[in-house]
């Protein structure tokens, strides 16, 4: 669920794993741990994620069906 939320907020920002790292403060290899779901972000990583990310801690933690992903990542809402 949180990977796969992340990959899209990161796609809906054109984000790379490098930027987001750096802008979080983190390692590179942590947010790719992240995104194949093999370790969690912290509560203080969640935080800074949202933070930089400009979304909830929700839009990250809750499950949204993936036919809702892609509608929202088409129209960028």
């Amino acid at each position: 669920m949180i990977k796969t939320n992340l990959k899209v907020l990161m796609a809906q920002q054109d984000r790379t794993v490098t930027a987001l790292a750096n802008d979080i403060g983190v390692d590179r290899v942590t947010v790719s741990q992240w995104r194949s779901g093999t370790q969690l972000p912290s509560y203080e990583n969640l935080n800074a994620l949202c933070r930089v990310l400009g979304c909830q801690v929700g839009d990250i933690l809750v499950y949204v069906p993936d036919s809702l992903k892609a509608e929202s990542a088409e129209t960028g809402e």
